[in-house]
């Protein structure tokens, strides 16, 4: 096993055979705080959790923020289940400790593990309670079933940028897509559309399939031991109010909705999440 390359805002670790980029928060890990995993979603990658990620690194939490297989700076082709993302993230957590990273495991245990995922991340959050000790999950644009459209489908698969324009259409309230953002000189919309058209020719299709196809097991259910809280936009048309409700319910979990806020919570409502984190972390 290679030894880790990096510095405060990101390290590269190699997890089978390829090279495995893990964000930071600007910060080092110390051990001594609660360590906190962020999970972006479909297409995307660490930066979109670069405000709370800092804000987290800078208040006693050791952030682990991992672009996904064949996402943003990790080497290796996008995985095609969330069953075999949440054992990946499993597996890229079992190294950080091994390379006495982030500290022992057993320390990790005793710290408390949190899981913060945003869409297909609050899937793979979800089905890591089957192979993980976590303290709390924290669901951000959650829902379940998470359904995808056919059409939505089919121009991922042909690699066609109207995939982009879909989300960034669907994926925003009204006025986000106007260019309304409490961050002025900001284009949110512009912003995720850049980035999922960044993306790697194949990978959006790949993230939103395995979305479309997962079935919370029933076993997992009762492992569901964890306060599990879920942070909505009360404008979300990717995951409806309605799948929201039905994940809560599912999971035992509560709702903090946003006012304002479509899919893409961390950029349209990045004070209102916030709030909504610090109340969800206690």
């Amino acid at each position: 096993m290679s030894q880790p390359v990096g510095s405060g805002n990101g390290i590269e670790v190699e997890l089978d055979g390829a090279r495995v980029f893990v964000g930071r928060g600007g910060a080092e890990w110390t051990g001594a705080g609660s360590r906190i995993v962020l999970i972006h979603g479909a297409g995307m990658d660490h930066t979109v959790w670069v405000l709370l990620g800092r804000w987290l690194a800078r208040h006693g939490h050791d952030v682990v923020i991992p672009d996904l297989p064949g996402h943003g700076r990790s080497q290796g082709d996008a995985l095609t289940s969330i069953e075999a993302m949440a054992d990946w993230l499993s597996r890229l957590l079992n190294t950080l400790d091994d390379l006495a990273i982030a500290g022992t495991q057993s320390d990790a245990d005793e710290r408390g593990l949190t899981l913060i995922g945003h869409s297909m991340g609050s899937l793979i959050a979800t089905q890591a309670v089957s192979c993980m000790k976590l303290e709390r999950l924290v669901l951000l644009g959650a829902g379940y079933p998470m359904r995808v459209g056919p059409p939505l489908l089919q121009a991922a698969e042909r690699n066609d940028p109207l995939a982009a324009d879909m989300i960034t259409a669907f994926g925003h309230a009204y006025a986000s897509v106007l260019g309304h953002n409490p961050l002025p000189g900001i284009p949110v919309a512009n912003l995720a559309r850049v980035l999922l058209l960044g993306a790697q020719p194949g990978v959006l299709h790949a993230d939103l399939q395995a979305c479309d196809r997962y079935v919370v097991p029933e076993e997992l259910l009762s492992k569901v031991n964890m306060p599990v809280h879920l942070i909505a936009g009360d404008q979300d048309r990717m995951t409806s109010p309605k799948a929201a409700q039905a994940l809560a319910e599912l999971l035992g979990g509560d709702i903090r909705w946003l006012s304002g806020s479509g899919h893409m919570i961390m950029t349209e409502q990045p004070e209102q999440m916030l709030s909504a984190v610090r109340e969800a972390l206690g």
